[in-house]
């Protein structure tokens, strides 16, 4: 199956949203042809995923408008489309959505966008029309992983439980990727 994840943040970014779609890209891409479309211009590589970054230094329309082109010109190609919270992608995803019919998953994670839109009601209207548009919603906290620190005994009861995180959101996502196919 070809997954688009479209991201406002991917690594080097290292807010937390940034790490969360890296590792579910990776995750992915064991199983599906993973893409991730975000901002900058020099993403992170991650194995067996391709990266497709629009440069954050145009003016915003701009930076909206090629974001919006790029995710359309993806979106025909894509089995499943995860669209990561965030102001700057949630408006070109509800342009595509509106104006070619795109389907998604909305996945709400970010916290930091989450306390934006809470301040600006033009992002809460364009959240608002996205999560309804949305076929599928995924909720809940990012799982966090364990800090390994040099000279000190491995966290491996922490690393368990990050990994049983994983392989439990894994399934969510997996399961809502199936009403795609």
């Amino acid at each position: 199956m070809k997954v688009l994840i479209c991201t406002p943040l991917y690594p080097p970014d290292i807010e937390p949203c940034a790490l969360y779609t890296q590792e579910l890209a990776r995750r992915l891409a064991e199983t599906h042809e993973v893409t991730v479309l975000t901002y900058g211009l020099l993403p992170e590589p991650t194995e067996r995923v391709q990266i497709i970054g629009v440069n954050k230094e145009y003016v915003l329309p701009v930076r909206l408008a090629r974001y919006a082109q790029k995710l359309f010109t993806l979106s025909r190609g894509a089995d499943a489309i995860i669209v990561e919270n965030g102001p700057s992608v949630e408006f070109p995803v509800l342009l595509v959505a509106l104006f070619f019919g795109m389907r998604s998953i909305f996945h709400e994670s970010d916290v930091r966008a989450q306390t934006v839109r809470e301040r600006n009601p033009v992002h809460t209207f364009v959240h608002t029309l996205v999560r309804e548009r949305s076929s599928a919603h995924l909720f809940g906290k990012l799982p966090e992983r364990p800090e390994i620190m040099p000279f000190e005994e491995p966290p491996t009861s922490l690393q368990a439980v990050y990994e049983s995180e994983w392989t439990t959101h894994l399934a969510e996502v997996n399961g809502l990727l199936k009403t795609y196919a």
